[in-house]
């Protein structure tokens, strides 16, 4: 049982390094920040041209869309790995 343990702890332990890694370093093929440039200028052309007459800028499920793209995100990497 331990070694199943130790399997267990390495492996998140070996993951929270390189999602740190992934934030603190920044490259160009960094991903992490290339998601969150793409979801930006997205999310400014959708101010300058809305889609709908008096939409919001921040719509109804706007930070629960940005949960779920950092959680696709995270799960995403995990699942390479």
């Amino acid at each position: 049982m331990e070694n199943y343990l130790d399997i267990f702890i390495n492996s998140y332990s070996e993951y929270w390094n390189y999602f740190l890694n992934l934030i603190y370093f920044r490259e160009i093929e960094n991903y992490f920040y290339g998601l969150i440039a793409i979801s930006v200028i997205v999310w400014v052309l959708e101010i300058l041209f809305p889609w709908r007459e008096n939409q919001s800028i921040f719509r109804k499920d706007f930070w629960l869309d940005t949960f779920y793209m950092f959680f696709n995100f995270s799960f995403l990497i995990f699942s390479f790995l």
